[in-house]
């Protein structure tokens, strides 16, 4: 054996062998949480681009509906 050589001590201890798995769920659900956000944003841009056509189409449909309730009502 050297002894020039230094001797490494390395420790190693099972009750931390959880924390790896748990960091994993962690930026999991972050992750998770970011991206449902973001599609939730472009959900929001999409609805309040698209609520005025809405709007006239169900206006301009209302007679349509009416008539349908009274033949078939």
């Amino acid at each position: 054996m050297n002894d020039d050589q230094p001797t490494y001590i390395v420790h190693q201890c099972d009750n931390s062998s959880f924390m790896g798995p748990l960091a994993g769920v962690g930026l999991a659900l972050f992750v998770a949480f970011a991206v449902l956000k973001q599609i939730d944003y472009y959900v929001y841009l999409a609805w309040t681009a698209i609520q005025p056509y809405y709007d006239a189409a169900v206006s301009f449909a209302e007679p349509v509906r009416n008539w349908f309730s009274q033949l078939f009502g």
